[in-house]
């Protein structure tokens, strides 16, 4: 007996960990992979729980499932709320996989700021890392150039280490080679704080290091 092995897609989520809630919220899976060739589909959820949440939900539902990214209006969010998401990739061969994100909203200021690339990336000890980001002003706050924003990493997870004192307070920071121990999942955050206003947002990034 021949059994079927069904290739399951490999799902990169982003998202701003931290927005004003009228900006809206940016939720982007096209990095996703593992379609055979094919294109993936989407479908996207949010947990109960959050203020508006079944206009939410149905607004999430009736997005095209062609499209790797969800651009959610500010209209339908509200501060102070705590938004979890799940894309749902799904596959020609009838796999699929979810991935979540958490958003927290905020009735302040705070700069929009991404991390470049995949929410979890598969690094290698014996090579050098680098991480790169932006950050843009709030539109719901003053206009002010984004070259005016403060940058600084930081690492979250419980393992850690000694960032490199050049580039930890740029927008691209450098993890040299050596200096993340195989086997181990570091979680990164990229803040940026808008001159003369004193609020941050922030993004995070997870870094799983192959075993050797």
């Amino acid at each position: 007996v021949l059994e079927t092995v069904v290739i399951q897609p490999r799902v990169n989520l982003g998202a701003s960990s931290s927005v004003n809630f009228c900006d809206g919220i940016v939720l982007d899976a096209s990095l996703s992979s593992n379609g055979g060739g094919r294109p993936l589909t989407f479908s996207w959820s949010v947990k109960m729980g959050v203020t508006g949440y079944v206009v939410l939900l149905d607004y999430l539902s009736r997005l095209p499932a062609s499209e790797g990214v969800a651009k959610i209006p500010g209209s339908l969010l509200a501060p102070g709320q705590v938004y979890e998401f799940t894309a749902r990739v799904g596959n020609w061969a009838g796999g699929s996989a979810d991935a979540t994100v958490t958003v927290t909203t905020t009735s302040l200021p705070v700069p929009r700021v991404a991390i470049s690339g995949p929410s979890l990336r598969v690094v290698n000890a014996h090579t050098d890392v680098v991480l790169g980001g932006s950050a843009l002003a709030s539109t719901c706050g003053d206009a002010a150039n984004s070259t005016l924003m403060a940058f600084n990493w930081s690492v979250t997870s419980t393992d850690s280490f000694a960032l490199d004192a050049r580039t930890r307070t740029t927008r691209s920071l450098l993890i040299p080679a050596g200096t993340l121990k195989p086997g181990t999942t570091y979680t990164l955050r990229l803040s940026a704080t808008l001159a003369g206003q004193g609020v941050s947002g922030f993004d995070q990034v997870q870094l799983s290091v192959r075993h050797q």
